[in-house]
This record gives structure tokens, sequence and C-alpha cells, in this order.
């Protein structure tokens, strides 16, 4: 297996030279909105109790490094873990939470995507580029709404965005 090096090597030997490209203006403005760590945000914790909400608290706010976030995660783990027993004994639904979600850069990605789409279609003299990142961009918002709704708690919001994920945009008239 080659290491992530060698594949950045070999990308850039197979792929256009940036002055060539058609979106060059656009692709790191792009990829700086839609590179995040999905899996991160959607981890799902239980009710924190007043220890687990303090620690949670104080590796937050410490630089984010493999060890504080193996404590986040176990933390987390704990949490989801107590709260399944409890719904469990209870018949209830367990109630879960998502303390690693940043609801403010969900949005701020979300207004800057839109901005960038806004931004392309005024000044990109190709056509054909306009077009290729206004379905890129949609798409990357219509993944980021989901999540949004999450963090809102809006459970309708969210059905709808899941929903919109979904299904083939033909049927959604």
């Amino acid at each position: 297996m080659q290491d992530t090096q060698g594949l950045r090597e070999q990308w850039r030997r197979w792929s256009t030279p940036p002055e060539r490209q058609r979106d060059r203006h656009w692709l790191e403005r792009y990829r700086d909105l839609v590179t995040y760590n999905i899996d991160w945000w959607w981890t799902a914790a239980g009710p924190f109790t007043e220890e687990e909400q303090g620690q949670w608290e104080r590796y937050r706010s410490a630089l984010a490094d493999e060890v504080t976030r193996a404590s986040l995660i176990a933390l987390m783990t704990r949490s989801r873990q107590r709260e399944l027993q409890a719904a469990w004994a209870e018949q209830r639904a367990p109630r879960f939470h998502y303390p690693a979600l940043p609801l403010d850069d969900v949005r701020a990605r979300l207004a800057a995507l839109s901005h960038l789409r806004a931004t392309i279609f005024q000044e990109e003299p190709d056509e054909l580029v306009s077009y290729l990142y206004a379905g890129a961009i949609d798409e990357a918002m219509q993944g980021l709404r989901p999540l949004e709704a999450t963090g809102e708690g809006n459970t309708a919001a969210f059905a709808k965005a899941i929903i919109a994920c979904f299904v083939p945009p033909l049927l959604k008239r």
C-alpha cells in the first residue's frame, strides 16, 4: 500500500498543471469548505453527568491531538452506552446528543458555500465550470443540512434534509 506522500506525488504527475486548470480560481476555496470530519461531528453521546460535562469542557478547550480525541471518544462512548442501557431498561428511545457537532461552523460553511456559488456564477466566464460547481456546491450544502438540523434539534428539518439527500432529483418535484 502506498503512503500518502506517494499518492500525492502520483496525483501531481497525472494531474493538469494548476495554470491549465479551468477551476483554479475556485478549487481551494471549495475544498476548504467541504473538508471536515463528518464522522467526528456525527459521534453520538448520551446525556453527560456533571463530571463528564466538566471533562468535556476541559478536553474540548485543549489542543486537538490524538490523546485528547481518544479521551473525548471514550467519554462519549461511556455516556452513549449508559444511555442505551437506561433506554432499554425503561423501554424508551435513547436520548442522544452530538457534542462534537459545531453548529456555528456548519452554518458558516453553508453561508460561505452559498456565497461561493453566487460568486462563481457572477465571475466565472466558463459556463461549464459554473454549472459543475453549482452542482457540487448544491450537493455539499445538501450534505450539511442534516448536520444543521441535528445541531438545532429540529426533527422535521432533519427528516426533510435526509429525504433530500436520497431522493433522485426527478422525483423531488
